[in-house]
């Protein structure tokens, strides 16, 4: 279901509706066993969320003054800081760092406005996607090349068989680069204005 952040700080606002509602309503489609939440959340704040939302609930009730947003649900990607957790940025490598000492400005701006963080969502490492790609790559090659060694092959010289190999590599990657290319819109490569 989607929801308009104006018509959830109103319904909250009149009453129609809790925090601790929506937040349930997140944890359980993140919950979900064959839904995205696995795959898309590397933490899920169940206790913590709904301590909060039961928080905004109570001080709503006792008519207590609020920020507009207070107890909308929200996930973070893993690029930001918050404070006590370790941001991974989709790495492995940064599996043991230290946890971070502040929330990050943007993340400090979203609590004081209200939002509940339910968790944490997946990214690509370092939000650079062609590291993605590039292990997708590696991995179909590998395929590819035990696909190579069978016996479909087998009666051609290793020479044949490697320069086979190579060509269906490329291939295979010029594909790549067309889809992506085409998905692409049009547009002049930056600075073209200065070389012309």
């Amino acid at each position: 279901m989607t929801y308009l952040l104006k018509d959830l700080a109103a319904q909250l606002a009149t009453g129609s509706i809790r925090a601790r509602a929506l937040v349930e309503d997140c944890l359980a489609a993140i919950d979900q066993p064959d839904g995205e939440g696995a795959s898309s959340f590397i933490e899920t704040y169940h206790d913590r969320a709904r301590n909060e939302a039961d928080a905004v609930d109570h001080a709503r009730k006792q008519g207590w003054s609020l920020p507009v947003f207070a107890g909308i649900p929200l996930s973070v990607k893993d690029l930001f800081d918050e404070a006590g957790i370790v941001t991974r940025s989709g790495s492995k490598v940064l599996k043991d760092a230290a946890p971070a000492s502040s929330d990050a400005t943007v993340l400090a701006r979203l609590k004081a406005a209200g939002f509940i963080v339910i968790g944490r969502t997946n990214m690509t490492e370092f939000a650079f996607p062609a590291l993605a790609q590039m292990r997708i790559m590696v991995t179909h090659v590998a395929r590819l090349n035990a696909t190579l060694k069978t016996d479909q092959m087998g009666g051609l010289p290793a020479d044949h068989r490697r320069a086979a190999r190579s060509r269906l590599v490329m291939a295979w990657h010029q594909q790549r680069s067309d889809r992506t290319l085409a998905d692409r819109p049009e547009r002049p490569p930056p600075f073209a204005a200065l070389l012309a």
